[in-house]
């Protein structure tokens, strides 16, 4: 087979002002247009993608672009991992044969490694046309190579690197249709291949939140849960951390669409998993897989003292208390509480704080380009879930949930205070909806009422003014004042 000098391609690429416009979004043919000058490089490897000069960048004995290059004692470099191997097996150099003295792996070429980052980042778009190309019009025979050469490339691009130019490549990577390529690589790879995918999975979901509707329709649940059931906890807290994002759908009937495919896979054993996770979480991270577990067992309809309702409304209540004195924990909990608003953007941002201020009347620029008008059957769909969870959370009178909410009103901490107003106003929306046909414990609001009043009369925020007002509207609504 002839050597191909893929410079060549790569310069066509660059001199016919490649650009990401010239691709279209899912459902359509996402293939560059300017894919053809790699029609044939049969024979494609690190070494020959762009010029002769890179072959320094590559490991002799991984084949790989460098990571972690380290410099043996007989001057040859080596992927950190292979120098590792070798010195635990012959303890001899692999490319002379020389007997190595040397017992640690030595430190990291940090002036070779920043070389390779910088050509990585010079040529991110050309290695994006090369994954491109190998993952198109492959024979049976080489398509585990260069599956595994696309991977390395997606690797490079996603990992290791600043968040701007992290986001930049994995747009670019789903503008090239890289996100059919990696749910084929998730559903048929090893389970290696599988923990490296998901991770390139979520970090394409922050660079384009709309991803998750495609992957809420295409990923097969089974493959998610293989890696929610294994003892590996950074699988099984990437599996969890999928999971989160795929709930975070726009419309509450493609959320129970999704749920249902879960639920068809080993119920119990999806349950329990999730509950050892949520017990093996620290604190900071409890309230968003207790919101998963949450959603899973609303879904499953079981009784209003289930077990997983218990330990889900704990598991909130437990990161609430840990806000107050780690602020590291707000993000996350704030992002758990404003997820059981119920109401998302189709790029999966959280919008109950703004639905609520609209029905509070307060409209302007900020706002009124955000169409709330769901038809009938998705707006009763998403009151019925604010009922549910609401009903979850105040457990039948006891306030423990309550009055940690109540304590986070009061801290002073800003974030914190809005997400409790946020979540008064949208309980106490459900809890009006529910007087009618339920017997509601308003004293698990006690604590809360003459705070709202403080925060109506002296918050010199007017969101949070209306927030505190709504809530104080609808509390007397379900008192009969």
């Amino acid at each position: 087979m002839n050597e191909v000098d893929c410079s060549l391609a790569c310069n066509t690429c660059q001199d016919n002002n490649v650009s990401r416009h010239v691709f279209t979004e899912f459902g359509t043919d996402m293939t560059p247009n300017c894919a053809e000058p790699f029609d044939d490089c049969e024979d494609i490897s690190f070494c020959c993608i762009f010029s002769n000069d890179s072959k320094d960048y590559v490991c002799p004995i991984k084949g790989q672009l460098f990571k972690e290059p380290v410099t043996l004692e007989t001057g040859h470099i080596l992927e950190s991992v292979a120098t590792k191997e070798c010195l635990n097996q012959a303890k001899t150099c692999p490319v002379t044969g020389q007997q190595l003295s040397c017992q640690p792996v030595p430190d990291t070429n940090s002036v070779l490694k920043q070389l390779v980052d910088g050509w990585v980042s010079k040529n991110c778009w050309n290695l994006l046309i090369i994954m491109a190309q190998l993952t198109k019009n492959e024979t049976e025979g080489d398509k585990k190579s260069k599956d595994d050469l696309a991977l390395e490339i997606i690797d490079r691009l996603l990992t290791g690197r600043g968040k701007e130019e992290q986001m930049e490549n994995a747009r670019n990577l789903i503008a090239l249709g890289g996100l059919r390529f990696l749910i084929h690589r998730f559903e048929t790879g090893s389970f290696d291949v599988k923990t490296r995918v998901i991770g390139f999975l979520l970090c394409c979901i922050k660079a384009k939140g709309w991803c998750r509707n495609y992957l809420a329709d295409n990923l097969k649940r089974s493959s998610v849960l293989e890696l929610l059931h294994c003892k590996q906890i950074s699988a099984r807290t990437n599996a969890v951390l999928l999971l989160i994002e795929l709930i975070c759908l726009s419309r509450r009937r493609d959320i129970t669409s999704f749920l249902s495919g879960l639920l068809k896979e080993t119920i119990a054993n999806t349950m329990h998993a999730l509950l050892v996770h949520l017990h093996s979480s620290p604190p900071q991270e409890k309230a968003l897989v207790a919101v998963l577990l949450l959603h899973l067992d609303l879904m499953l309809g079981t009784s209003k003292r289930s077990i997983y309702k218990k330990e889900a409304v704990d598991g909130i209540t437990l990161s609430l208390n840990c806000c107050l004195s780690d602020k590291s924990a707000i993000p996350n909990t704030q992002r758990a509480l404003l997820m059981l608003g119920g109401h998302f953007s189709t790029s999966g941002e959280i919008l109950i704080d703004s639905w609520l201020l609209q029905q509070g009347g307060f409209i302007n620029g900020l706002f009124n380009t955000i169409n709330y008008h769901d038809d009938e059957d998705e707006a009763k769909q998403k009151e019925k879930w604010l009922k549910d969870v609401t009903l979850v959370l105040i457990g039948n009178g006891k306030k423990s949930f309550m009055e940690t909410l109540s304590r986070c009103l009061v801290s002073g901490i800003q974030g914190l205070v809005r997400t409790s107003l946020v979540t008064a106003a949208w309980m106490s929306h459900a809890l009006a909806l529910l007087s009618a046909s339920h017997q509601i414990p308003l004293a698990v609001f006690s604590d809360f009422i003459p705070q709202l009043k403080e925060r109506l009369e002296e918050d010199d925020q007017i969101e949070h003014r209306i927030l505190a007002s709504m809530s104080l509207l609808n509390l007397s609504k379900v008192s009969g004042e």
